[in-house]
């Protein structure tokens, strides 16, 4: 962050992402390379109000792939990004990463974006929100109710099951009705936490609102994060979000249930195994419990609150190094004690999730019986039997849209 900037560096073009409901937001910095007219796109994400999560770099974007990449992640997330100088978006960038807990945690990936960013010289400071005295809108429910019903806002702006039932809310009874139901429900969200995130959202939609060219809904954005900060639970935001979080809440259970297994299988055979060229039984038997530690622990992380949720590249990342190490515990054939597979499956959640040692053991009572349960479930019918032939060439296995067993129960 101290280097001076390098003033062939400096052309480009930076962009501010909104805010999505689990309190994160990206930024995006694109450095011309004045040789060929490309950018390299740094694409940072931050947690609103806090540290950076993670980040990665692209070399040589032609300006319609820089377009594009825009275009997926807005048309995948919901996510609009308004443009800000280049300087701007290296200025918040580096601030989050000097509010990382543990700087020597920011993954590798993330650290070269941040290397970029720093050498187009950011701004002194970050672009913040509106001036108090340009505050002209009370933050009642009404004006919140129909911000929050816009986009960016409509995909994600809502308290999901893993804050509600993190906070122990349950959802409403048949028959029950929505006001006595967040009634009930405000009281339980009365953490701090829960607040300092609420606010930090708001904020950065005051800011991102103003940079648009929207002064009314900065205002309102900058009104409804001093009242959360002033009233917590009782402010209108809080209450906004309550009320949105029903319909949502429900659809998640449903989407869940319909997640697709053959893309989720192939997308960690790409990004995890992308060099295994000649698998064996060893591969499979890995591949296999990724996947069931995926699906586990994607499960097990819904009980912690968004704001300290790790985010899916990192539970899938978890799931990767958790899925090989009981993968090779069973392997080794020995009656070694459950401990040796414990230890580096808290360690992985700890590393590269950043748990905190009670949530670390609440996930592995979640994970490990499911692993188990998956061995009852698919191994044991499983005509390949991996685990008993760890050198066995099994390519055709490995390779296939399914796990082996859920193949033989579709025949």
């Amino acid at each position: 962050q101290g280097r001076r900037s390098d003033p062939r560096l400096a052309r480009g073009l930076g962009y501010l992402g909104s805010c999505d409901g689990q309190g994160t937001f990206l930024v995006l910095g694109a450095v011309e390379n004045p040789e060929d007219g490309s950018f390299n796109l740094a694409q940072v994400c931050v947690r609103a109000g806090g540290a950076l999560c993670d980040g990665f770099l692209t070399p040589r974007c032609s300006r319609d792939e820089l377009h594009e990449r825009l275009s997926e992640i807005s048309r995948c997330t919901g996510i609009e990004f308004v443009p800000i100088a280049l300087a701007d978006a290296a200025a918040i960038a580096c601030a989050a990463f000097a509010r990382a807990r543990r700087q020597d945690e920011v993954s590798d990936d993330a650290r070269a974006a941040l290397q970029l960013l720093e050498r187009v010289g950011a701004s002194p400071e970050e672009p913040g929100p509106p001036a108090l005295a340009s505050v002209p809108t009370e933050p009642t429910l009404e004006p919140l109710r129909g911000l929050l019903s816009r986009p960016p806002y409509e995909q994600s702006w809502f308290f999901d099951r893993g804050d509600l039932e993190g906070n122990g809310v349950s959802l409403p009874e048949a028959g029950e009705r929505l006001d006595d139901w967040v009634a009930a429900a405000v009281p339980r969200l009365a953490q701090a936490a829960v607040h300092e995130r609420l606010a930090a959202m708001a904020r950065h939609m005051a800011r991102w609102h103003r940079l648009g060219g929207e002064p009314r809904a900065a205002a309102l954005c900058a009104s409804a994060a001093l009242e959360v900060e002033a009233v917590g639970a009782q402010s209108s935001l809080l209450r906004v979000m309550l009320e949105r979080s029903v319909v949502p809440a429900e659809q998640e259970v449903r989407a869940d249930a319909g997640h697709d297994p053959v893309l989720l299988r192939q997308h960690l055979k790409r990004v995890f195994f992308a060099e295994v060229a000649d698998p064996r039984g060893r591969d499979l038997a890995r591949l296999d419990f990724t996947e069931a530690a995926f699906r586990s622990l994607e499960e097990a992380c819904l009980s912690i609150p968004s704001e300290r949720r790790p985010r899916e590249e990192h539970r899938a990342a978890a799931a990767f190094a958790i899925g090989r190490a009981f993968a090779d515990f069973l392997l080794t054939g020995a009656e070694a004690p459950i401990e040796q597979v414990i230890d580096p499956i808290e360690r992985a959640l700890h590393e590269i999730c950043h748990l905190d040692r009670a949530e670390c053991r609440r996930a592995v009572e979640r994970v490990l019986p499911a692993l188990g349960a998956f061995i009852d479930s698919h191994c044991a019918r499983c005509p390949v039997a991996c685990l008993d032939r760890s050198e066995a060439r099994l390519a055709e296995e490995f390779f296939a849209a399914a796990h082996p067993a859920e193949d033989q129960k579709g025949r």
